[in-house]
């Protein structure tokens, strides 16, 4: 099944373990940020079990400040049954493949929409050093181009 990667910041998606006034099942406003929209869409990128750590290593090389990488997924039923339109788009990355190929805008989005889409959310996480591997080893296998990643990645793969 489909799944679309969505870049997030985890510590706005906690539930109400951590902060006693959420509802059950609530989620903070500050969670819905990361699902901003333009012109009622937002962008995301269409992974499958083999593409995953590529398209991860392809946005995180183009950080300027190495940090951990912060994500969502989002199956294509849940897309599928809230009633949102997908279109492929051409993307930003530092990989042409993936910009050309796996990146796709969720259209007409409503704010209905916006957060039945965030009720589908659990965050995942990758340390600094597990991103780092990932850079490493698609920038060895040549999957990356090593002139177009960012200055703060390339020091630290230098290292």
């Amino acid at each position: 099944m489909p799944q679309y990667l969505r870049t997030i910041r985890q510590s706005k998606w906690y539930k109400n373990n951590e902060t006693p006034w959420l509802l059950p099942d609530d989620l903070q406003a500050d969670a819905l940020w990361d699902l901003r929209t333009n012109s009622n869409k937002f962008s995301v990128w269409d992974v499958d079990g083999e593409s995953l750590d590529l398209v991860i290593a392809s946005l995180a090389a183009t950080r300027e400040h190495l940090q951990n990488f912060d994500y969502a997924l989002f199956s294509s039923e849940a897309i599928s049954r809230i009633g949102v339109r997908l279109i492929h788009s051409k993307g930003e990355c530092c990989n042409g493949t993936v910009a050309m190929h796996k990146h796709c805008d969720l259209l007409e989005l409503t704010a209905g929409k916006i957060m039945l889409l965030a009720k589908t959310v659990s965050p995942v996480r990758l340390n600094q050093r597990r991103v780092i591997e990932l850079v490493k080893a698609y920038v060895n296998s040549g999957s990356l181009d090593p002139t177009t990643i960012s200055e703060a990645m390339k020091r630290t793969l230098s290292q």
